[in-house]
């Protein structure tokens, strides 16, 4: 199973939770999440199960004033 995380390609033999595979990347803090183009809530990163092909943003959060 292949997940495309930041235009880069990580590869799995199992199937596998949105939050490991950020654990496996080292995202940090704060960050938004787009899966497949769409903002996934962070109430949602636990439960979600990856499918072959799905493509992940990890957006950083940007300070201002």
């Amino acid at each position: 199973m292949n997940i495309t995380i930041n235009q880069q390609i990580l590869t799995f033999d199992k199937e596998i939770k949105l939050t490991e595979v950020l654990e496996i990347y080292k995202a940090s803090q704060p960050y938004a999440i787009l899966l497949n183009g769409e903002f996934l809530p962070q109430s949602e990163h636990g439960c979600t199960w990856l499918k072959d092909s799905d493509k992940i943003d990890v957006v950083g959060a940007i300070q201002g004033g």
